[in-house]
């Protein structure tokens, strides 16, 4: 019986420490001599910026290009019924620049660049398309 209680006593100050930790993760970072205790805290992580603008409704898939300068993927204007066609988001800023037109009004999905980063494959209808 006292062990259970002494149980129960420790499980509440391991609650009552948990829900009071500060806001960051201890992470373990591989070393040479095993892990070396590192501290993951919001201040510290990288800057997030912006790449899209607001205005365009952009699908889930997308390909970033093999120099990692900008980003491809599929979009329309966020309020329109117009097909979705494939835009250049350049990781920089500025404006998209938009690689196809509407094909019969299909949708143009899923772009993917070629193992040589020279094109774009994506799809179209039932079809796969080559840019």
């Amino acid at each position: 019986m006292k062990s259970y209680l002494t149980l129960s006593a420790l499980l509440v100050v391991v609650f009552i420490l948990s829900s009071c930790a500060p806001n960051y993760q201890i992470l373990e970072r591989p070393t040479g001599r095993g892990f070396v205790p590192e501290v993951d805290e919001v201040s510290t992580r990288g800057k997030l910026v912006l790449v899209s603008p607001t205005n365009l409704d952009i699908q889930w898939r997308y390909a970033v290009s093999p120099d990692g300068q900008s980003v491809v993927v599929s979009a329309r204007a966020a309020d329109s019924e117009d097909p979705y066609q494939l835009y250049r988001l350049n990781v920089a800023g500025g404006a998209p620049v938009k690689l196809t037109s509407s094909l019969d009004s299909l949708d143009a999905w899923d772009p993917s660049y070629t193992s040589d980063g020279n094109s774009i494959v994506y799809r179209a209808g039932n079809s796969f398309w080559k840019i």
